[in-house]
């Protein structure tokens, strides 16, 4: 099936789960952490067609990541009343966790990429066992 966000221009922070088992680890042990609301992500932030392509490089398919023009599914959303839905799928979620990286001396210990390829091929391997 073609995923249409070739067209796709925006940021997205993520959190893989081995860092955020991590930093839930250290505001268990870290006196600074107590009472605070803390924001987590990764390293990387990546685009929508970005994570396509790495979840797919990742399966090994091929690219099915072709552009379509934003304006268009602007248009088709006001239309149908879906304006706001869009505008979520297609727009930019980053998250500043500098002050929870400050507070706590906190890095990321793995990479998006790295993080992608542990999550497909754990969901490759329990596609085959479920066979």
């Amino acid at each position: 099936m073609p995923l249409l966000f070739g067209g796709v221009d925006n940021r997205r922070s993520l959190i893989g789960l081995r860092n955020l088992v991590d930093m839930l680890v250290i505001c268990v042990e870290h006196p600074r952490a107590a009472g605070e609301v803390l924001l987590v992500r990764d390293d990387d932030e990546v685009s929508t067609p970005e994570l396509l392509r790495m979840i797919g490089v990742e399966m090994g398919v091929k690219d099915r990541v072709f552009r379509l023009l934003y304006g268009l599914m602007a248009l088709i959303g006001h239309a149908t009343g879906k304006k706001r839905e869009l505008d979520r799928l297609f727009g930019s979620l980053v998250v500043d966790d500098s002050r929870t990286r400050s507070l706590l001396a906190w890095q990321p210990r793995q990479s998006l990429k790295d993080g992608i390829r542990e999550m497909v091929h754990w969901y490759l391997n329990e596609i085959d066992q479920s066979a």
